[in-house]
């Protein structure tokens, strides 16, 4: 493993934003540094639907190679990863003259020693996993030069209002359902193995990610009465109150769902 010890240069204060929209954000290029594929799936499909381009790196030493041979506008750097993890490749990043380019850290420790040490290492801003939607927006927003209206107030508590359901094609409409299932189920993300594994584990990031693509199916299928099972699961996930209970049901119930909605789209 490679350690550099060095100090990370001086970061020049970005300019603040002069027409205050989420259009700002349109085309500009962010770098997703995660080992887990399924983290990387989600950040492409969240920032995809902001406009922004995303380009990724599976740990820090690819990002500082990444960083050094592209334009990126902002880097979302995960802070444990295998090979070099990303307090070590902000500051080679930083040694190598990049200032003012913003890196917001993605850490599932987000206590005042944790987020000391990615401030010190040269990263501008953090984000907890797991990552919560309206917080992504909020930071991008700040860092692009987008100002969010909700950037000065503190995130709200995550609520069953705060996690609302996916929207869905209208139901006269079955052609544009059917396109957006098809679409979903061609992505095969299998939602009832990475919950498993992922309540086995102890991790929540992929659960929730997993449950959030289950709860775009629910919605195209019209399986509202599912996707709350699934939105109540990610709620105790978000709170580490899970119940296997809650989980078993919505996996049952999901798994008869999808072998419905594959047998009406594939025939």
């Amino acid at each position: 493993r490679l350690t550099l010890t060095v100090s990370p240069a001086p970061m020049t204060a970005l300019p603040q934003p002069r027409n205050p929209s989420l259009a700002d954000l349109r085309g500009k290029r962010v770098l997703v540094v995660d080992d887990n594929a399924i983290n990387r799936q989600v950040a492409e499909k969240l920032l995809g639907r902001m406009g922004l381009t995303t380009d990724f790196a599976e740990d820090g030493s690819m990002a500082v190679a990444k960083a050094g041979g592209a334009d990126y506008d902002l880097i979302l750097m995960d802070v444990q990863m295998p090979v070099m993890d990303g307090i070590e490749a902000t500051k080679a990043i930083r040694a190598a003259g990049q200032a003012d380019l913003p890196i917001i850290a993605f850490t599932a420790h987000a206590m005042p020693e944790d987020i000391a040490k990615v401030h010190a290492a040269g990263m501008n801003d953090h984000i907890a996993k797991p990552i919560e939607y309206p917080v992504l927006v909020q930071k991008l927003c700040h860092w692009l030069g987008a100002d969010h209206p909700a950037l000065s107030h503190a995130p709200a508590p995550v609520t069953r209002a705060s996690l609302p359901m996916p929207p869905r094609p209208a139901p006269e409409d079955p052609d544009q359902r059917r396109s957006r299932l098809i679409a979903l189920l061609e992505e095969d993300i299998d939602v009832s193995d990475i919950l498993r594994d992922a309540m086995a584990a102890g991790t929540p990031a992929p659960a929730i990610a997993a449950l959030q693509h289950a709860r775009a199916i629910c919605a195209a299928a019209l399986a509202d009465d599912i996707g709350h099972i699934a939105l109540s699961v990610e709620l105790q996930l978000r709170r580490d109150t899970p119940t296997w209970g809650r989980v078993e049901e919505f996996i049952e119930r999901f798994d008869t769902l999808l072998g419905e909605v594959a047998e009406e789209v594939f025939g």
